[in-house]
């Protein structure tokens, strides 16, 4: 007590105080400035990311366009302008495709590729029917690398010189090759011998990137330059042309079919972090001042212990205030945190209103129930079961669940689940804070999917086909592929019209997944074109199940139509075999069906 009294009357004690209050603040103000320096970085990067990533798979749409076109030529022997028009129209191309200036078709002819037919035909852009391509030595080297590699191919930047305006003029054409039927493509002669011709799109840069992404990322802007050198001749677009000295930047080159894009990302700002940049001067002003007035507090204490009890009388005021702001911020967080606590059997014991406002239980329902309650049943127990292991080590546990609500249906959430302890140091229940994904799963899903038939998309049958082909290769498992076509599927469209056209291939498309195995990947290949993937399936399984697919097919009663047929190509792997190979073998043995008489399943004569 006696020591406690002489440092209480020391006469520097408010001085020292306030001198390590300083520094403490100071200490935390400058990691606050780290941390939110280091946050602000990761968001600018993380939007610099999604741009990208927005960005390729609106190229991704186009491309899909691209294919598409390419699909309904290859589909008939001969089409017509009137044809392709209404082709154009039915996809509403210059309406749902932004940027896209003309999609046409030159055919190779023995003068070169001759402009057979493109949309949109005005009366200044008619002559072009008729020129031929390769005429140019930039079009012939853009037209020869699509034809010579077999998949997508862009352009270099080009200069659309119908627009006015400088920055309106900036574009790119991507191009997409054609074979003859049948033709092997499997070396770069045989693909230059076969070449059918090909189909393009021009594109104006400025239009398709800046509706795309204005109204997402309007404080994160960026320069799109060809190739890999940003000067000022290749640059596709600018977002912000006035903000030449950003705060923060970052070059990014994106490689997209071959063709390189460098990205230069640009913002004063990083998304809703321009208000805690100033949050370390604010705690370095209010810690000081803080420390400043603990120190005069001391130094009144000395001075008059009445001072003293007044003052601690206004403390405990603050402190009051404090305690109800805390409560505030108890309640902000029960109404806005996934937060759920339960005991060690998985029995809720506390659930927050933000989760029972996403769950659609009340708290009286939840509090006394399983955990089971929100299980989604589709969600694999190995997960349930890694879980578990986890948190019976003592581990937090991280992942993403599938939760299902009370009315039925689903929400995703990314979990961390801990333990909790008591003063024991024993394992007592545990705490579950999870943040809502379910906007970020569904685009997930959507840029996997065919939006008409649910299926997996071909972008996503491209890559499943990579991955089953790399398993049956790494293990000599065999592997199997289906490819199936309607039989007259044009008639319907002509006969019925597009929509009903659109609702048989829904029906097929729901017979067929209700009729494979849940291993195997069913997906729509293009038009009325189907491939199904068989992992750890012969040839003989494969044919055999290509045969039920038929007979299902020409037994069912369709809405409108009522009957429908279809033929099959099957092909199995083999040890040479790649993507491109598997496939023209199931397509070869897929239009010999069709010349036997349609309706039928054949397979490849290579097993």
């Amino acid at each position: 007590m006696k020591r406690f009294k002489q440092l209480y009357d020391f006469a520097f004690l408010p001085w020292v105080i306030a001198f390590i209050g300083i520094l403490f603040t100071s200490l935390i103000a400058w990691k606050s400035y780290e941390w939110i320096s280091k946050t602000e970085k990761e968001r600018f990067n993380a939007a610099c990311n999604q741009i990208t990533f927005l960005v390729q798979k609106k190229l991704e749409v186009n491309v899909q366009l691209l294919l598409s076109a390419a699909a309904f030529i290859d589909a008939s022997d001969s089409i017509t302008d009137k044809e392709w028009k209404v082709f154009a129209d039915k996809h509403a191309s210059f309406q749902s495709f932004l940027g896209l200036q003309a999609i046409g078709y030159a055919a190779h002819t023995p003068e070169g590729y001759t402009i057979a037919y493109f949309e949109p035909i005005t009366p200044r852009n008619a002559k072009a029917i008729g020129f031929n391509m390769i005429s140019e030595p930039t079009r012939k080297r853009d037209v020869e690398k699509a034809v010579q590699s077999g998949t997508v191919s862009f352009s270099s930047k080009i200069e659309l010189v119908q627009e006015k305006e400088p920055d309106e003029r900036a574009g790119f054409v991507i191009y997409a090759p054609l074979y003859q039927k049948g033709a092997s493509i499997n070396t770069l002669q045989e693909r230059i011998e076969a070449s059918k011709g090909v189909v393009y799109a021009a594109i104006k840069a400025k239009t398709l990137f800046e509706d795309t992404l204005k109204a997402q990322y309007n404080i994160i802007d960026f320069e799109i330059y060809d190739g890999d050198t940003p000067t000022e001749a290749y640059k596709l677009y600018d977002a912000n042309t006035e903000l030449t000295l950003p705060r923060l930047e970052r070059y990014t080159t994106v490689e997209f079919y071959g063709k390189k894009w460098t990205f230069y990302f640009k913002a004063d700002k990083a998304l809703d972090m321009n208000l805690n940049r100033y949050v370390p001067f604010a705690q370095l002003f209010f810690g000081g001042l803080f420390s400043i007035i603990v120190a005069l507090w001391i130094y009144a204490l000395q001075r008059t212990r009445k001072e003293a009890y007044a003052i601690a009388d206004e403390k405990t005021k603050k402190l009051a205030i404090s305690r109800y702001q805390l409560e505030k911020y108890v309640e902000i967080i029960d109404a806005n945190v996934i937060i759920s606590s339960t005991d060690c059997e998985g029995i809720i014991t506390e659930a927050s209103e933000a989760f029972c406002r996403i769950s659609g239980y009340t708290k009286e329902e939840l509090i006394g129930q399983n955990h089971r309650i929100v299980r989604y049943p589709d969600m694999p127990d190995s997960l349930y079961k890694e879980m578990w292991e986890e948190l019976a080590k003592g581990h937090l546990w991280k992942g993403e669940m599938k939760n299902r609500r009370k009315d039925g249906s689903y929400y995703w959430v990314d979990a961390i689940i801990s333990p909790r302890y008591n003063e024991k140091d024993e394992v007592i229940g545990y705490t579950a804070i999870r943040q809502d994904i379910t906007d970020k799963k569904r685009i997930e899903e959507l840029s996997i999917t065919d939006t008409l038939t649910n299926l997996y998309n071909r972008l996503k049958l491209n890559e499943l086909f990579s991955l089953h082909l790399s398993l049956a290769k790494r293990h000599g498992s065999p592997f199997s592929v289906i490819m199936l076509d309607i039989d007259k599927f044009k008639l319907v469209n002509d006969t019925y019209g597009h929509q009903v056209g659109d609702g048989l291939l829904q029906e097929i498309a729901k017979l067929l997944k209700e009729s494979i195995r849940l291993e195997d990947v069913v997906g729509r290949w293009g038009g009325e074109e189907f491939l199904i993937l068989l992992p750890s399936t012969t040839l003989d399984a494969a044919s055999a199940l290509a045969e039920l697919l038929r007979a299902r097919i020409q037994d069912n009663h369709f809405s409108v139509v009522d009957v429908c047929t279809v033929s099959l190509g099957v092909a199995t792997f083999n040890i040479d075999d790649d993507q491109m190979s598997i496939v023209a073998r199931a397509d070869e043995a897929l239009y010999r069906a069709k010349e036997k008489g349609r309706n039928r399943v054949e397979h490849s004569d290579l097993s």
